[in-house]
């Protein structure tokens, strides 16, 4: 994806793939499949009471949105404050 970045992260035990298509600005998210003798990403369309949060570098997070006061089912991309340095 030249236009674009991925991220993989865990979270809650299960393998997620978050893909930004910086062109068009679309927002994909997977997860991955054990279920099948072959493991496959599959779309996700809900992350349920989670948030991923997802910054510049190559590193992303997840939390329970309810124990963090976010809304839950989201991701936030993190930019980094050029004056914090």
């Amino acid at each position: 994806m030249e236009s674009g970045a991925v991220w993989l992260l865990e979270s809650d035990g299960e393998l997620f793939q978050v893909r930004v298509d910086r062109k068009i600005g679309a927002v994909a998210v997977y997860r991955m499949d054990l279920s099948d003798e072959l493991p496959a990403w599959r779309a996700a369309r809900d992350i349920g009471d989670r948030v991923f949060l997802l910054p510049d570098g190559i590193v992303a997070t997840s939390c329970c949105a309810s124990a963090c006061n976010l809304k839950r089912n989201r991701i936030y991309f993190m930019k980094e404050n050029d004056g914090d340095r």
